[in-house]
């Protein structure tokens, strides 16, 4: 289901670049920056399509975006840009080809690298990116995602079940206190928390 939606807006980009890229060369300009203008166009239309729909089950908190944003570019953009204007060089500009075709041509190429690396890498929960990074660090600032915990609570989580001594919970009127119980029974408090307990 997901290849599907992810040819259904590559189509819909391909459409949008295709156009561009005619207009362009009506225009006058240039076939290799008019090939990369429209590919950057519908680099930027595939991400908001994308973000939304294709992968929304991995959409991440607004401040996430901007790092996605920032992956797709230089993964899909980079396959997209340089895939197209080497097509553009290599046809345009030696054998004569329309610039057109020749976008259309890079774009069937890439599709399957672009798909691979928009789900291995770009749309990624910060979960599943922590299991990948060698290192188990988040890339990105903590957000909360629709697949899976806040960053926070999961590392909070691990330190708990890592930690050796029991935890005890004492509330004092409406003010909870999280601590440990030291070997003379008493409690001390872990964290920001200032309160004593005697």
């Amino acid at each position: 289901m997901r290849w599907l939606k992810f040819s259904v807006v590559g189509t819909m980009g391909a459409v949008l670049q295709l156009a561009l890229l005619a207009f362009f060369a009506r225009l006058g300009m240039h076939y290799l920056l008019a090939t990369a203008i429209s590919v950057e166009a519908a680099i930027l239309h595939n991400f908001v399509w994308h973000r939304r729909w294709t992968w929304h089950d991995r959409l991440c908190a607004p401040d996430a975006a901007g790092a996605a944003l920032a992956r797709f570019n230089l993964t899909n953009g980079l396959v997209s840009i340089s895939g197209n204007l080497l097509s553009a060089y290599l046809l345009a500009g030696f054998w004569r080809i329309d610039p057109v075709v020749a976008s259309a041509v890079s774009i069937a190429i890439g599709a399957f690298a672009n798909f691979f690396l928009s789900d291995r890498v770009v749309f990624v929960s910060h979960g599943e990116t922590a299991e990948r990074l060698p290192s188990g660090r988040q890339m990105g600032p903590p957000s909360i995602c629709k697949s899976g915990k806040p960053a926070l609570v999961t590392r909070i989580e691990r330190h708990v079940k890592g930690f050796s001594s029991p935890l005890n919970h004492t509330t004092r009127g409406a003010k909870a206190v999280y601590g440990v119980q030291d070997s003379l029974g008493r409690m001390r408090t872990e964290g920001h928390c200032l309160t004593l307990i005697s």
